[in-house]
């Protein structure tokens, strides 16, 4: 039988990382943790976990590229459309404001709350979708991909 607990609350998330000794920031007061790139499994870049302070839900982020160039906002914005269409698991987005493409996984968080073992490899997902598309991702960031994502819907 797997070995996990329910969490229920930010507070319960913060508690279950110091039990396993994950090395993370936590921002109480915006219900957000960072996890390192060891603590998230290897991730490329430290992964933001998200409690909505609203909704019942849970956001696992993963930032891909920082500062993407306004000239290529557009292409950059049509790329991630396009390979969203194609993915097994759609969760490219970017943010115009703050320039950033990241892959977002988004998961409802039930009354009795999410078990561990299933958050820890929403974790891991996002980082491994991230790793998985990052060149190209890059490639459209630089210019240097033909028809954006070189794939046609």
């Amino acid at each position: 039988m797997a070995n996990f607990v329910q969490i229920q609350s930010f507070k319960d998330l913060v508690t279950h990382l110091e039990k396993e000794g994950k090395s993370f920031n936590a921002d109480s007061a915006e219900q957000a943790i960072v996890l390192s790139p060891d603590a998230a499994g290897g991730a490329s870049t430290p992964v933001v976990v998200r409690w909505d302070k609203k909704d019942p839900l849970i956001h696992v982020l993963q930032p891909m590229v920082a500062e993407v160039p306004a000239e290529r906002a557009v292409d950059v914005a049509v790329a991630i459309a396009r390979m969203n269409d194609q993915a097994k698991m759609p969760g490219l987005g970017y943010n115009q404001r703050t320039r950033l493409i990241y892959y977002r996984i988004s998961m409802v968080v039930l009354p009795d709350g999410i078990r561990s073992d299933l958050l820890m490899a929403m974790i891991r997902g996002a980082g491994e979708n991230a790793k998985e598309v990052l060149g190209t991702i890059r490639h459209v960031v630089e210019g240097s991909a033909p028809e954006a994502t070189g794939r046609t819907p």
